[in-house]
């Protein structure tokens, strides 16, 4: 999985950055098929003692196909899902 090494290895790069820099925390914005990365980066801040903060995006039609027992697993107790909808021009 040469992509999963990639992206750790960015993401190990990118939370390096932030300490070097005195930050407090990183934010992530990724599309659902870098959802899994979001866990493995927060578990990689917190040795660092870093705050990690992640957000999901979903297009509509693809959360409206999950099941009621796939959101449940993806989100958990802990998942806030805010729902933004953007209005097309007429």
């Amino acid at each position: 999985m040469a992509f999963g090494r990639t992206a750790s290895y960015f993401f190990s790069r990118l939370l390096s950055h932030a300490v070097v820099s005195k930050k407090s925390g990183i934010c992530i914005i990724a599309d659902m098929g870098a959802f899994f990365l979001i866990n493995r980066v927060t578990e990689m801040g917190l040795g660092r003692r870093m705050k990690v903060k992640g957000f999901c995006t979903y297009h509509q039609r693809d959360f409206d196909m999950l099941s009621e027992c796939q959101k449940t697993t993806i989100f958990g107790e802990g998942y806030k899902v805010p729902l933004v909808v953007v209005q097309q021009a007429s």
